[in-house]
């Protein structure tokens, strides 16, 4: 649903806001492995959502055009 998100220590760990996602987790995709998760982001947040090998693309501020450029 997007929000404020706990991110995984594998994903850098810290707390961020996220755009919404979903995670599925599958026992056994053949050729794959086991326990495989795949990452599915709504980026426009329109209800249309994408698979993501990059765990990053569900971090709002990333996809905020100069979000992260703020100098202090």
């Amino acid at each position: 649903m997007g929000g404020s998100y706990e991110r995984p220590l594998a994903q850098g760990g810290g707390h961020n806001g996220d755009l919404p996602f979903e995670q599925w987790r599958y026992k056994f995709i053949d050729g794959v492995g086991q326990n495989i998760i795949i990452e599915f982001v709504d980026k426009n947040m329109n209800g249309q959502y994408r698979m993501t090998m990059d765990p990053s693309e569900k971090d709002a501020l990333l996809n905020v055009p100069n979000a992260a450029a703020v100098k202090h």
